[in-house]
């Protein structure tokens, strides 16, 4: 995923998170805390997600990586240039946090650590655990999307079969994703055009596997295209062809 993609994860998270408030409400008097103390510490924690999704998409390129300083020429006649960039850190990320916002402290680590693409394991104090267990448990469905793939014709000499085709994917997508998804959880299709080009079908399918982490690739148009495929998909995710 790109910043700007992980930005918009946290942006969705943030609404739907909101639309429990109550239920983080309800569950907060048990800490002891009046709504004012819980205002501050739910909605207040909530905030903090939609302020980091602003910036992330605000301050950083809609890229998977960062880009830090200009080329640095490493020979004389400038045939040999470095680029220094920044890459998620290998690992997790671990946050403890205070008992008085069990919420709050939790968010407003959290948010970076997703638009960053880092995993994080998140101890909360024993006392208010409770409250911190009750929005991760909440949370989990609003993160939880399938991610299908596909690599079809849409363009080029094969589009009277991919065009079709790739019109009734989103199609269906969008008509199970309004019914409620699969389990409760959105479907997230990524799709790409390779023109008919079997070449640039197997490196759309690499893509689709090892860079956007897709359960499965639908495809190809042709039979050139699913050929060049077969290969890779039989030793990576499934892979889905059309019936002639």
């Amino acid at each position: 995923m790109t910043f700007h993609q992980r930005a918009l994860m946290l942006k969705d998270l943030a609404k739907y998170l909101m639309e429990r408030k109550e239920e983080f409400y309800a569950l907060s008097a048990a800490t002891g805390a009046t709504r004012t103390d819980s205002w501050i510490d739910i909605e207040g924690g909530i905030g903090t997600l939609f302020a980091y999704a602003s910036s992330g998409r605000r301050e950083l390129p809609n890229t998977r990586l960062l880009v830090e300083g200009a080329p640095e020429v490493l020979s004389k006649d400038n045939s040999f240039v470095g680029q220094h960039i920044l890459t998620p850190l290998e690992g997790t990320a671990v946050h403890i946090n205070a008992f008085n916002f069990p919420c709050w402290g939790m968010l407003e680590k959290l948010a970076p650590t997703l638009v960053a693409g880092m995993p994080a394991v998140i101890k909360p104090a024993s006392q208010t655990a409770y409250l911190t267990e009750l929005m991760v448990a909440l949370a989990a469905p609003a993160l939880a999307d399938i991610k299908i793939g596909s690599t079809l014709a849409q363009t080029g000499p094969a589009s009277f079969l991919g065009d079709p085709e790739a019109k009734t994917l989103e199609m269906l997508v969008a008509e199970t994703n309004a019914n409620g998804g699969i389990n409760g959880e959105k479907i997230e299709l990524i799709m790409y055009d390779d023109g008919a080009d079997p070449n640039k079908a197997r490196t759309f399918a690499t893509r689709l596997v090892e860079d956007d982490e897709v359960v499965a690739v639908i495809g190809g148009s042709t039979t050139g295209t699913t050929m060049a495929m077969r290969s890779f998909a039989a030793r990576s995710a499934p892979l889905r062809t059309r019936s002639r």
